[in-house]
């Protein structure tokens, strides 16, 4: 019996033993991997196990110039990944790995005037959160394959837009104008971009004027009309209305003609207006073909 016990005692010793070793904390980093944006700090943290907490650490890199360390502090200067080995006695070594990401653009926003002017240039910034990291942009303009927008307006790379082509029907005209999306895409982060759509438009037009050969226009043949809008950088698209179509019709470019087999004469009042409303007109005198007199030799 008396043995049994002390079996038993060996046992539950040699038992407690290897808890007690295993219950040991071992010299390592309480973080095995960090990510750390460009800029910011992070302090790291050693477990010495075995080793005496005031003992003097040795710390390596694989990789000089990614981070900086003073005390447990590492502060990320540029973003790569590089691994920190610590040491005490050169015999066992802690590692850790820190990855340092840029930080995220969480925002764009493009702040200019919503309209441009045909002639004229508006100026763009451009607005970031966080407001520490980087506003640069490379600007473009949205485009598809059935769009103009390439034509109506010239980005430049000082964050200006200069409007070329307004407004080309009655529809973009009560819209505001024609509309172009810009779009700039972040330098720092070419992942994150911001959207914005501008219309542009034409000045006003100060007047219309109209123009032909001849007002008078011989039935069967037709007569070009040459418009003029003021200023010259005015829209340039006018409609025309013909007050007797069944004298005389226009087409959208103001060529005028008589309806086939007509014998319809006597004036006829065009008018020509442009898309903001400024008109004039003209009158063509509609006659019937000159009368050719007989050859002398069939008298």
């Amino acid at each position: 019996m008396k043995k049994l016990q002390i079996l038993l005692l060996v046992a539950l010793t040699i038992i407690l033993a290897g808890c007690s070793r295993k219950n040991l904390e071992v010299f390592r980093f309480v973080n095995h991997e960090i990510n750390i944006y460009v800029g910011k700090q992070e302090a790291i943290d050693l477990v010495y196990g075995e080793y005496k907490k005031d003992s003097e650490v040795i710390y390596t890199f694989s990789e000089e110039g990614i981070i900086e360390l003073n005390d447990n502090l590492v502060t990320a200067l540029m973003v790569g990944r590089v691994e920190i080995a610590a040491t005490i006695d050169n015999k066992k070594f802690a590692k850790m790995i820190v990855n340092v990401i840029p930080e995220p653009i969480a925002s764009m926003k493009i702040n200019s005037p919503d309209t441009v002017i045909v002639g004229q240039t508006i100026n763009f910034t451009v607005s970031v959160l966080p407001s520490h990291l980087s506003n640069e942009v490379i600007w473009s303009i949205e485009t598809s394959p059935n769009s103009n927008s390439a034509q109506l307006v010239q980005v430049g790379n000082n964050a200006t837009l200069k409007g070329l082509i307004g407004e080309k029907n009655a529809s973009e005209f009560n819209d505001g104008g024609a509309k172009v999306t810009v779009i700039a895409t972040s330098v720092y982060d070419p992942t994150m971009s911001a959207k914005k759509d501008i219309r542009v438009k034409y000045p006003a037009t100060t007047s219309v004027s109209v123009a032909a050969p001849t007002n008078e226009l011989v039935l069967g043949e037709t007569l070009q009309l040459n418009v003029t809008i003021n200023p010259a950088i005015a829209c340039p698209v006018v409609t025309y209305q013909s007050n007797r179509p069944t004298f005389a019709t226009v087409s959208s470019t103001g060529l005028v003609s008589t309806p086939a087999n007509s014998t319809n004469v006597g004036d006829v009042i065009i008018t020509v207006r442009s898309l903001d409303n400024k008109s004039t007109t003209i009158t063509i005198t509609i006659v019937n073909p000159p009368v050719t007199p007989p050859d002398e030799a069939d008298e």
